[in-house]
């Protein structure tokens, strides 16, 4: 984080996902307190070099609560713009993520051994130590996150059977009266990110289509108009594939975002726009 401060990215467009007020944090986390100290340093180069290069731009993924509430203060202070892609649905909006759950699963099992099926290989994990849970969360999420949603819920509701009872504490996802909200801020800009967060390359371009035009939809009926930017789930080089691409493209959506880094140059393709995860 203190380079990202110091050294911003020329023409960057950064990723951030959960704003968190303090704490130890992951890899998909900032306190405010060093959010704080991003949007100052964006702020002032984004002042300094407006009309010259392309500024640096800020996005938020998946829709988290603390977003509006401890992230767009922020942005109002210091007069910066931000793009929020948010996941969801009618009907999909307020579920726990996926990669969110199975940590929680597995810290909370009192079995020595957790078993798992999926279409192209079994798993059994040793839970019998701290260690061995850390290891296990990691190795289900690497092996859940290309399949598609209907294996990774299966999946699930089989890890929630062996282990019985749980707590589920997962970050509150904004509600649609706070997307509402947020879209009536000016500068704040509402993005698509699909119904269910999915890894699109395992989807047919039918299904893609489907999965951005449903979250569109969605997202058209909370912040009054039709979102014509995306933001690819995961975002990674294997996450995404040619038809990926093309069905995005057919949906209306004027800029997409991937997320691997790179600087923006002239005649980018604006379905591969690349972001730089803040950390």
């Amino acid at each position: 984080m203190d380079r990202l401060v110091r050294y911003p990215l020329l023409n960057t467009t950064l990723l951030f996902h959960r704003i968190i007020p303090s704490g130890v944090t992951t890899p998909m986390e900032m306190t405010v307190d060093d959010f704080a100290k991003v949007v100052v340093r964006v702020s002032q180069y984004n002042r300094t070099w407006r009309g010259q290069l392309h500024p640096i731009v800020l996005t938020f993924d998946d829709g988290y609560r603390d977003n509006l509430e401890l992230a767009v203060p922020l942005l109002e202070e210091h007069k910066q713009c931000a793009t929020f892609f948010i996941t969801g649905s009618k009907y999909h909006h307020s579920d726990p993520f996926w990669w969110e759950q199975v940590p929680l699963i597995t810290s909370q099992s009192t079995r020595d051994w957790l078993e798992i099926e999926l279409p192209n290989k079994k798993m059994k994990c040793d839970m019998r130590t701290q260690v061995g849970r850390d290891r296990a969360a990691l190795a289900i999420s690497k092996s859940l996150r290309p399949h598609r949603q209907s294996v990774i819920t299966k999946t699930l509701c089989s890890l929630k059977d062996q282990v019985g009872d749980l707590e589920l504490f997962c970050p509150p996802r904004l509600t649609e009266n706070e997307i509402r909200e947020l879209a009536s801020i000016k500068g704040m800009t509402i993005g698509g990110h699909t119904e269910h967060h999915e890894f699109l390359s395992t989807l047919t371009p039918t299904e893609v289509s489907h999965t951005v035009n449903v979250n569109l939809d969605w997202l058209e009926v909370l912040a009054g108009e039709r979102p014509r930017v995306f933001a690819y789930p995961f975002g990674s080089r294997a996450s995404v594939a040619g038809h990926v691409f093309d069905s995005v493209r057919s949906c209306s959506i004027e800029k997409a975002y991937v997320n691997w880094p790179a600087s923006i140059i002239p005649n980018l393709d604006r379905y591969r726009i690349p972001r730089k995860v803040a950390t």
